[in-house]
């Protein structure tokens, strides 16, 4: 005969602001969605939905096997603890269809763009500011030291560039 196994569920004071919600299909970057302990990152609360969601209910034998119910299969299969995800094959792209829980991947910006915007000829307020108080030659060496570029409505712009020399984003200032 089987019976339940109670799971003491606690939250987990770290909130995980890089995975999206399995409720919401959000980016967690507020941190409203919080993750048990000792549990999976697709497991949690989500205040800003409200929605729990729970790990499935597992079920001990006689013998000690421990079981979960399938909904799919609509039957007990074995429960398999500390499964990693680097234990996961995965044949094709499906699997992001079935995670719930993602990381998100870093995107860049191609360097190209910085050099577009560093070479226009139409120059920003702010370079036209320091050459007047400053002088060509040091304008010069600030704007390629900072890569100051300038955008087609001649914003000013300013590139977040890491110390991999990739290129983050880019903030544009009127």
């Amino acid at each position: 005969m089987l019976e339940k196994i109670d799971v003491v569920l606690t939250f987990d004071s770290k909130r995980h602001r890089n995975i999206i919600t399995p409720c919401c299909k959000s980016l967690n970057r507020d941190g409203k969605f919080v993750t048990y302990k000792e549990l999976s990152l697709n497991y949690g609360y989500c205040h800003s939905c409200g929605k729990a969601t729970l790990p499935p209910t597992r079920y001990r034998d006689d013998s000690g096997n421990e079981f979960i119910w399938n909904d799919i299969t609509k039957k007990m299969e074995p429960f398999v603890a500390n499964l990693n995800d680097n234990d996961v094959i995965r044949p094709n792209n499906s699997f992001n269809d079935i995670c719930n829980t993602l990381v998100r991947e870093k995107k860049f910006i191609d360097f190209e763009s910085v050099r577009l915007c560093f070479n226009n000829t139409n120059e920003n307020n702010l370079l036209i500011y320091l050459r007047t108080k400053y002088g060509d030659k040091k304008t010069d060496i600030v704007k390629r030291m900072y890569y100051i570029g300038t955008s087609r409505d001649l914003g000013t712009v300013f590139w977040s560039i890491n110390r991999a020399k990739k290129v983050q984003k880019a903030k544009v200032s009127y």
